[in-house]
């Protein structure tokens, strides 16, 4: 599914009501992670960092709607195409002594033989962006991110932090 169909498919959702929601490739080039992670059901914490962020993924669980916490409680389906949600749960943190604001709105990841997933992930921060996330100097913040993926997905890995457009600025953690 193209990107743009699952961001029309976010802001569609963004647009709607609460009651009318329902209430139930691989890039070789990049940095090496710091450190390994096996997931699910694998061993995290797993770790990397570059010059700007470091980040930790804690849990990758798997789930068929995505609850919205702060505030309303809506609820989003999978978008056509997709079973579930892969949800990444993750603390970045500027590295730096200036403000940042995140390169892309969500994370390329790829499934455990490689492929990337057409879409990237999207942050959650209690509501659903579709803004890449803003930090302040040395703050670290935690983030669910979600991925549409199919009921044989298995998570590959992670490309953290690239720039829109640029894989060489992202720092691979691998997930499986």
């Amino acid at each position: 599914m193209p990107r743009s169909l699952f961001t029309a498919a976010v802001l569609a959702f963004s647009l709607l009501p609460a009651a009318a929601c329902s209430s139930s490739s691989t890039d070789s080039s990049a940095p090496a992670a710091s450190s390994a992670a096996k997931a699910p059901g694998g061993t995290l914490p797993a770790t990397a960092k570059n010059d700007s962020f470091s980040w930790t993924v804690t849990k990758i669980e798997y789930a068929k709607q995505i609850v919205e916490t702060a505030g309303s409680g809506r609820t989003m389906e999978p978008p056509s195409g997709t079973t579930r949600f892969c949800e990444v749960t993750m603390t970045v943190k500027n590295l730096t002594s200036g403000d940042l604001k995140y390169g892309v709105v969500g994370d390329p990841m790829t499934d455990a033989g490689g492929k990337r997933l057409e879409t990237g992930g999207y942050f959650i921060d209690g509501a659903y962006t579709l803004d890449p996330p803003a930090f302040k100097a040395g703050q670290d913040r935690q983030f669910l991110e979600v991925y549409a993926v199919d009921d044989a997905f298995k998570p590959g890995s992670l490309l953290l932090g690239p720039a829109l457009g640029d894989d060489s600025k992202g720092v691979k953690l691998p997930l499986s």
